[in-house]
């Protein structure tokens, strides 16, 4: 499962969410992205990003039933910092990572992912849709 090797880049300065597989270099005094050869070009989008503001988010490898962003399997990919609705129990969490495991936040407690991953539906991340939060 190499899904967990997918990353996302929320650009607060434009308001994107980049969706790639690459990883953060960080050196003493620069931060840059490592892209796959396949994607590395001049004209790449990922270039422009003030690295400094992104804020990265790594995939989880889990998917969950449904996603707003679309009905293809990568498309249902939980990460970082996603907000996913979980109908069974009618309440919304926020999917993150803390102690080498992956987590759902909700207001008492929290639960692993992986054993909820599959009542997941994805509405919406904190970045793009933080009014959301307020239902947590």
């Amino acid at each position: 499962m190499d899904n967990r090797y997918k990353f996302r880049a929320w650009d607060p300065l434009n308001k994107e969410m980049h969706y790639m597989k690459m990883a953060l270099y960080q050196g003493d005094e620069q931060k840059a992205f490592v892209l796959p050869q396949e994607e590395q070009s001049l004209a790449n989008a990922y270039s422009s990003m003030n690295l400094d503001a992104v804020v990265i988010m790594q995939c989880s490898g889990s998917l969950a039933t449904k996603s707003y962003r679309g009905e293809e399997p990568d498309d249902k990919l939980l990460y970082d910092g996603d907000i996913v609705y979980i109908p069974d129990w009618q309440c919304y969490s926020v999917v993150y990572w803390y102690l080498g495991s992956w987590f759902l936040k909700f207001d008492s407690c929290d639960e692993y992912l992986y054993e909820n991953a599959g009542m997941c539906e994805i509405v919406g991340t904190i970045h793009e849709h933080p009014e959301l939060l307020s239902k947590i």
